[in-house]
């Protein structure tokens, strides 16, 4: 049985990013949708489930904060790569990045972006793994 490609969701106003980041995925074999910003994102959200969303800190309609908190409301709740950019004034509050993920790095190559997906999808599918081992019940004394 084949199994389904890894959804990621691209969240970046930053239209080179989102066509290079695309391409890299999809020739890995992810299934990858673009967002411009909070608001498209939210609507990609809403319409099917991803396996992670790569999203960028500094958004023009939403903050990253507020994109954070809707995805937590959401029934499936994806991982969550946060691209934080240098100039950025404001960062989601530390309970809403434990609350998505812990995968986070600094806006500079996609080849780091890639690895961080990577990274953050297998952490993903280890715990997916371990939560879904029978339990064993210790022997009464």
């Amino acid at each position: 049985m084949r199994e389904m490609p890894k959804r990621v969701l691209i969240v970046d106003d930053d239209e080179a990013i989102l066509i290079r980041l695309e391409s890299v995925l999809e020739t890995l074999g992810y299934d990858t949708t673009t967002a411009w910003g909070g608001r498209e994102a939210l609507e990609a959200l809403r319409r099917k489930p991803f396996d992670l969303v790569f999203l960028d800190d500094m958004l023009p309609d939403l903050s990253s904060e507020a994109v954070l908190d809707a995805i937590h409301e959401l029934p499936i709740q994806p991982r969550v790569a946060l691209m934080k950019t240098g100039n950025s004034t404001h960062a989601p509050s530390r309970d809403q990045l434990q609350a998505a993920t812990d995968c986070s790095t600094n806006k500079r190559s996609i080849g780091e972006a890639v690895d961080l997906i990577e990274k953050c999808l297998s952490r993903s599918e280890a715990l997916a793994r371990q939560s879904a081992r029978p339990l064993v019940a210790s022997p009464r004394p």
